[in-house]
């Protein structure tokens, strides 16, 4: 709620509120008042519908407000798989219209024939299964993703850079320069560390010219901005080693699907490579778009930050 008074502006603290009211037992209908004033405010906001849909459908029993308020969202991005997709699932499997969710991934597959994701559900439908599995209502109960040992070091760097980031982008005038100044001393301490370096080039504050260093970290965080299936596709087809399923981790994430791609090298010994880390990130995510109300813009930026801080070289040499 603080973040709100501060920043009315900035239509994701509301997506983010709604979404922790929505998991909180009791608190659905507030999260909907919430995400209703957030479609009001911000009509061309591509998150709030379609997760005031999900909140409608999944939490409060209300497949067919859900189903207007996916309709419309298609209207506003007609290219977004994901809305056609949640859409599709809750015309057959919550509406008893079968056909339509047919109808619909067969136009959006003739556009897209590339969307592995519209494949496999509409495929379900033809041979008359549902078109999504039943969601767990808890995270499943296998044994929990093995995390890497982390350096506090580093991870006390990142946070440090983190707070910064923030600083610069939320202040005015002597604040800002302030920030601008911390930036530099972090930059000046910890220059080995890829995220620190981000935050610099990202705030200007490493006075760098000629080709930015984290190039793919910006063209990534650009993308899940935008939220453009486009952008992500010529990034996986432009970028090189880990990068590419990187990249394709956001076309997952915008067309709600939950399977990610093992990244060559994630079970290798060396328990702190970057394809280690993005096989657990991408586990534990995949398990949480399972849930009701999973929130894809927070996990689009969940990698995005993995994008900065593990990937920071140039997308070409």
């Amino acid at each position: 709620w603080e973040a709100l008074r501060r920043f009315p502006e900035d239509p994701q603290w509301r997506t983010q509120l709604a979404t922790l009211l929505g998991s909180q037992p009791g608190r659905a209908e507030e999260a909907e008042h919430l995400l209703r004033d957030t479609v009001a405010l911000f009509p061309h906001n591509p998150a709030a519908r379609p997760q005031l849909a999900t909140l409608l459908a999944d939490q409060l029993a209300r497949p067919e407000d859900a189903a207007t308020l996916l309709r419309e969202a298609i209207q506003m991005l007609p290219d977004d798989p994901y809305n056609h997709n949640q859409l599709a699932i809750l015309l057959a499997d919550r509406l008893d219209d079968r056909a339509g969710a047919i109808q619909l991934l067969q136009d959006l597959q003739r556009r897209q024939p590339g969307n592995e994701v519209t494949r496999n559900m509409l495929a379900h439908l033809l041979a008359g299964r549902a078109a999504r599995n039943p969601r767990p209502t808890a995270l499943p109960s296998a044994r929990p993703v093995a995390r890497p040992p982390v350096d506090p070091g580093v991870d006390l760097a990142s946070g440090r850079a983190r707070r910064a980031l923030f600083r610069v982008e939320t202040a005015e005038g002597p604040a800002r320069a302030a920030a601008l100044d911390e930036v530099r001393r972090l930059l000046a301490a910890d220059r080995g560390l890829a995220y620190t370096r981000y935050v610099a080039q990202r705030t200007g504050a490493s006075g760098a010219g000629g080709r930015i260093e984290t190039e793919f970290a910006f063209a990534f965080d650009r993308a899940a901005r935008e939220g453009s299936t486009q952008a992500f596709e010529v990034l996986a087809a432009s970028a090189f080693g880990l990068r590419p399923l990187v990249a394709r981790s956001g076309l997952v994430l915008l067309s709600g699907g939950t399977d990610f791609a093992v990244p060559p090298g994630a079970n290798d010994a060396e328990p702190s490579s970057a394809a280690r880390r993005f096989a657990t990130l991408t586990g534990e995510i995949g398990a949480a778009m399972r849930l009701p109300n999973a929130d894809r813009a927070l996990y689009l930026r969940l990698v995005a930050d993995f994008a900065a801080a593990d990937l920071s070289l140039a997308l070409a040499a």
